[in-house]
């Protein structure tokens, strides 16, 4: 049934769909959704009916709708501190789950399926209208003192095996101490296992509900037209949940996969 951890890393995944939207004069980036008020009144009962009658606003209303293209603007939820989180804005549809609460991909994958068959529903002539620019699927990773974090510097190099870009003459001329040197990194690269789609994996140092920790982000996102149907989509996230899992173990090391304690799930 696959692998979970019982020191786990995750903090959240995120699965997240962008469509394109009418370019308007103004702000760099500026765009608008000529469809988002109809979509979000047919949208909020369809979500209500699969439990998520919880509908908070995530910004002020008089905010100018065309400098908020492709950011969420409401979320809905069972309750206000459940999960998952299903987020709707113009030009994009987000379903987030709390690592915490997590249970697994074939959970997390229905949970997709039922938002995602609700967008597609509630948009209106989707099969002339709603034209996807992306999906992608996110995993955030924070690795704290539970997973032997002292610094991002020796997180990075003991478990990952990722070392600074310093060159040694550099450190050596000013007398550094490598353990006390951070890089952020993002590293981009396309995915020949999936057609017209790329990678990336973003890490740095960051406090998670405190506590200090390395973030990793691995994140897996294509440009590739879909027709706006369930199976459409729902086939390529399968395919690149795949290829995440792939990224993860091969960038964590065993020493790091013992300390999460993994267990084969029944």
């Amino acid at each position: 049934m696959g692998i979970i951890y019982k020191n786990p890393a995750l903090v959240e995944v995120v699965a997240e769909l962008q469509w394109n939207l009418t370019p308007v004069s103004g702000p760099l980036g500026a765009a608008v959704d000529p469809f988002f008020d109809i979509l979000r009144a047919d949208l909020t009962p369809r979500l209500a009916a699969l439990g998520y009658g919880h509908v908070m606003d995530l910004v002020p209303p008089q905010l100018p709708r065309e400098i908020m293209a492709w950011k969420p603007l409401c979320r809905y939820a069972a309750s206000e501190n459940a999960w998952p989180k299903l987020q709707l804005g113009p030009g994009l549809f987000s379903v987030n789950m709390s690592g915490v609460q997590y249970t697994g991909w074939p959970n997390f994958r229905r949970t997709i399926e039922d938002g995602v068959g609700a967008l597609i529903a509630s948009f209106p002539s989707p099969e002339r209208l709603l034209h996807f620019k992306s999906v992608q699927l996110r995993y955030i990773d924070a690795f704290t003192q539970a997973h032997n974090y002292r610094s991002n510097a020796q997180f990075a190099l003991d478990y990952l095996g990722l070392d600074n870009v310093l060159p040694d003459r550099f450190i050596d001329k000013l007398r550094l101490d490598p353990a006390q040197i951070t890089t952020a990194s993002n590293t981009r690269f396309t995915l020949p296992a999936l057609e017209s789609s790329s990678a990336n994996i973003v890490v740095s140092d960051a406090k998670v509900n405190g506590s200090d920790s390395c973030l990793v982000q691995f994140n897996i996102e294509t440009a590739k037209a879909f027709q706006p149907r369930v199976g459409s989509v729902m086939e390529w996230l399968e395919s690149a949940h795949v290829v995440a899992k792939d990224m993860f173990l091969s960038l964590a090391s065993d020493e790091l996969q013992n300390i999460m304690l993994p267990e084969e799930k029944k």
